[in-house]
């Protein structure tokens, strides 16, 4: 069994954990046949619908910002619609593993974000200023903003304060 994060579509409905023993759950989760998204950050996946597009589902802006955040070559090329699932990347046979505690952590038990940037000559380093959020999301959503306005910005994240 694997646990995970739902990913809900409409953003009045929260992010939760969710437990998933089979394809079946996966499936019920997503309305659909999935597809896996491996995301660049802490060895994660997110499950989507496969056909979600094609079925006009909704656009999920939270599953996209979280995406486009891990793994920038999707920044604005392609998003994520309907409901998701975010569990962490499968062993080395093909099992699906349960979200990794630290990103489980920072979605679902911390109150307080910053955004931090790397920025060109600087890959080693992160630097932020004192903005304070109280969404994981929107704190991603200014990072991304950040990233297309500064052309000196390489990459970005959040953290928690």
């Amino acid at each position: 069994m694997a646990t995970g994060i739902v990913i809900p579509y409409e953003q009045s409905n929260p992010i939760h954990e969710g437990r998933f023993t089979s394809l079946r759950d996966y499936q019920l989760a997503v309305d659909g046949h999935i597809e896996a998204l491996d995301l660049d950050m802490s060895a994660a996946t997110i499950f989507a619908n496969d056909e979600s597009k094609i079925l006009g589902l909704p656009l999920n802006r939270r599953a996209t910002l979280l995406w486009w955040l891990s793994t920038p070559a999707f920044r604005h090329r392609d998003v994520i619609c309907g409901n998701a699932v975010l569990v962490g990347q499968p062993d080395s046979e093909g099992t699906t593993q349960g979200i990794p505690q630290d990103l489980r952590a920072l979605l679902l038990d911390r109150a307080k974000y910053r955004v931090e940037v790397q920025t060109v000559g600087e890959t080693e380093r992160w630097a932020g200023n004192q903005m304070v959020f109280d969404d994981y999301f929107e704190a991603a959503n200014w990072g991304l903003s950040l990233w297309d306005r500064w052309t000196l910005v390489t990459g970005v994240r959040v953290v928690d304060v």
